[in-house]
């Protein structure tokens, strides 16, 4: 029975990763158009000042309002980011239940919106996933200033400038790929325990996904735990383990 619930869960898993690259496709859209923004604000600046140059830069106060708008348009990057996200998350924590519901055969409704927003907003350790996309836009924001300055200092092409921007909005991509999949595994956990609470399930079983798990995950694979003294889900960034339930 167990095996059948575990390959059952499993082709479930998969609807979901789906879900998941849908919202990454859109990430990757939205950071494209963030980049083609910001590489308008530099080249405008450029021309204006004649040259990527600290002196020619600071007159008329041209690298601060650069600065400001570019600013700006990774605040508008930002809401979209945590609104793609927090969809996901509703989606995806409905689709648990859902898929967990035919697991065990249950005919529990899926809770409130108002309560699936309250459990998504939960931090995992220690920030919500919210306050983790405004860390990563800040820490972006900070990483471009000093750029743009230490490349108008230096007097760089404005090419440089550019690749030093496309390299950090890489790197904030990859930090929101990797907070979705944190966050999706995580709203996961917490709608399967609490729909196999409610019905009585005792005791589920830990699924590492085997072909890209770390040590210390792979070595709960297949383990037994009595509901509530389980590991929390997930165990570390980009961990997409799960539980199945133990059934009779």
């Amino acid at each position: 029975m167990n095996k059948e619930i575990i390959k059952k869960h499993e082709k479930l898993k998969e609807k979901q990763r789906k879900e998941i690259k849908k919202i990454e496709k859109e990430l990757i859209i939205a950071y494209a158009l963030l980049f083609k923004e910001i590489k308008e604000i530099i080249r405008e600046t450029e021309e204006k000042a004649g040259e990527w140059n600290y002196e020619e830069l600071n007159k008329y106060n041209r690298l601060n309002k650069t600065i400001d708008e570019v600013n700006k348009k990774i605040d508008k990057n930002r809401n979209k980011e945590i609104a793609l996200i927090t969809g996901l998350l509703i989606l995806g924590y409905k689709r648990s239940w859902e898929d967990s519901k035919e697991l065990i055969k249950s005919n529990k409704e899926v809770p409130t919106l108002e309560k699936i927003k309250k459990n998504i907003a939960d931090p995992w350790s220690g920030l919500s996933f919210s306050e983790r996309i405004w860390d990563n836009q800040h820490k972006l924001k900070r990483k471009l200033k000093s750029n743009l300055i230490k490349r108008a200092v230096d007097k760089d092409n404005v090419n440089k400038v550019i690749k030093d921007i496309e390299k950090e909005l890489n790197v904030s991509y990859n930090n929101a790929k990797r907070l979705i999949n944190t966050e999706y595994t995580r709203v996961n956990y917490i709608a399967e325990i609490e729909l196999f609470k409610e019905e009585g399930v005792t005791e589920v079983m830990y699924n590492a996904t085997l072909d890209n798990s770390c040590s210390e995950c792979s070595s709960m694979h297949g383990k037994v735990f009595r509901i509530e003294t389980e590991p929390a889900l997930p165990r570390h960034a980009n961990c997409a383990c799960f539980y199945t339930p133990v059934l009779p």
